[in-house]
C-alpha cells in the first residue's frame, strides 16, 4: 500500500512539473493584438530577440514642447513577425500632442523580427522617447 501511494505521489508531481513547463512555453497571447495576426511570445520565448535596426526620433510642435515639463514617453508595441510596430499604447507620457508624435514615430522603427523554432514571430516591447526643448 505504501509503495503504491509513493508511486501515485511521484506520477502527480511529474505530472504538474511537466503542465508548467508546457504553459511556459505557451505564447504570451495567439491573439493579443487586433492588428497583428502572427503569435506574440515574450522576450524569454523567442529563440531570436527583435533587433532594432532604426529608431526615428519624433519630430514635437515647438508649441508643445514649451508646454511639456522634460520627461520621457513610454510606449508598449507589438513588434509584429510580419515587420510592422503594431499595437501602440501610451503607458506614460506628459501629453496627448507630444504621445501621437512619439506613436508616429514608432510606426517607423524598422527591425528584424523574433523568431521562434526558425519562424518569425512577433514580441511585446518598450519603447521609450525622450521629452526636451
Amino acid at each position: 500500500m505504501r509503495n503504491s501511494n509513493l508511486k501515485i505521489g511521484a506520477v502527480v508531481v511529474t505530472t504538474l512539473v511537466l503542465a508548467s513547463l508546457v504553459t511556459a512555453q505557451q505564447p504570451v497571447s495567439k491573439n493579443e493584438s487586433p492588428e497583428c495576426s502572427i503569435t506574440t511570445y515574450s522576450g524569454k520565448q523567442v529563440d531570436k530577440k527583435v533587433r532594432i535596426l532604426a529608431k526615428p526620433e519624433p519630430r514635437y510642435d515647438k508649441r508643445d514642447l514649451k508646454k511639456s515639463a522634460p520627461g520621457e514617453i513610454i510606449l508598449k508595441a507589438v513588434f509584429c513577425g510580419s515587420g510592422e510596430v503594431t499595437d501602440i499604447k501610451v503607458q506614460s507620457g506628459p501629453s496627448d500632442g507630444l504621445n501621437e508624435k512619439a506613436v508616429e514615430a514608432a510606426k517607423k522603427i524598422r527591425f528584424e523580427p523574433a523568431e521562434k523554432d526558425g519562424a518569425k514571430v512577433s514580441q511585446v516591447l518598450i519603447v521609450k522617447y525622450l521629452v526636451h526643448l
